[in-house]
């Protein structure tokens, strides 16, 4: 077993950490892996949309990542980051955050797609790139 210097950090922080975090997977709730999902649904922040719009789309993201939990799946939801960026004056430039949820892509199992804007086109590329299986339908999503 491989234990990294912030392993042991950690385990040192909390006496009730049990395995190093390189040990850890995300499990379904059978047990099992739980795949890893990434949620791509549009924001509007490089169209100007208002703040209520920008919210609105976060929480229809927060809804179909709620949909994937429950089909077992472990969703990456980039919107969640409205959080972060709302109300922040001097917050860092649409490209920089385009690059930071982007990344997440490749630690993904599969792509969801949410809607059709232009981030949500770009990370459906990186998505193919990776050879990710695209799902556009709550439906389609098989139960993990």
């Amino acid at each position: 077993m491989c234990v990294t210097q912030q392993d042991q950090i950690i385990s040192q922080q909390n006496t009730s950490y049990k395995q190093p975090l390189s040990m850890l997977e995300p499990r379904n709730w059978q047990g099992g892996k739980m795949p890893r999902i990434y949620v791509a649904h549009p924001y509007g922040r490089r169209i100007a949309l208002e703040p209520s719009e920008l919210e609105a789309n976060a929480q229809k993201a927060v809804m179909i990542g709620r949909q994937l939990m429950m089909k077992g799946w472990n969703p990456m939801i980039p919107n969640l980051y409205h959080y972060v960026h709302k109300g922040w004056v001097k917050s860092p430039d649409e490209v920089r955050w385009f690059h930071m949820v982007s990344e997440w892509i490749q630690f993904c199992d599969a792509f969801f797609y949410g809607g059709q804007s232009d981030g949500c086109d770009r990370e459906w590329a990186i998505a193919q790139s990776y050879g990710l299986t695209i799902y556009e339908n709550i439906e389609d999503v098989p139960d993990a």
